[in-house]
């Protein structure tokens, strides 16, 4: 993964050459079909079409790291639509396991492991961006949460 601002000094060509070299010092292969390149801007009403910077590296609009989906104009609305979609799975199954008998504390501590958990990984990398319809829509899924656990 190549992550690249809008604005650059640096030849980023260049750059990816020294990459290359200092992996080779290190005995290290670049996988090339698994490395993309991604230009993060300020998003703008004018979309312009971008070319790789890099020979034989796509340019992508988001990336996924470490579990976190980064777009190219820093919207997490991917991000946060994954990680809800896998909460709400998540409580699928935890209704499954209240259906079978589990206790309400092995359940709370069930959804913290499994649901708040996600819910908070990597929260001080994204949450600065969040908008206030994402931030609504995650409370509405705890606020949903709450009940099906409080009846």
């Amino acid at each position: 993964m190549i992550l690249v601002p809008e604005h650059c000094d640096v030849d980023l060509a260049d750059e990816f050459a020294n990459v290359i070299a200092w992996a080779d010092v290190n005995k290290m292969i670049i996988n090339r079909t698994k490395t993309k390149e991604i230009v993060f801007r300020r998003p703008c009403p004018i979309r312009h079409h971008l070319l790789p910077l890099v020979n034989d590296i796509e340019l992508v609009n988001q990336i996924e790291s470490l579990g976190v989906i980064l777009h190219q104009g820093l919207n997490f609305e991917m991000h946060i639509t994954a990680i809800l979609k896998q909460c709400i799975q998540r409580m699928y199954m935890l209704r499954m396991l209240r259906s079978q008998g589990m206790s309400a504390n092995h359940l709370n501590t069930v959804f913290v492991a499994l649901v708040i958990s996600h819910l908070l990984y990597a929260l001080p990398a994204w949450g600065m961006f969040v908008s206030a319809g994402q931030c609504g829509r995650i409370d509405a899924f705890l606020r949903h949460a709450h009940k099906m656990w409080v009846l």
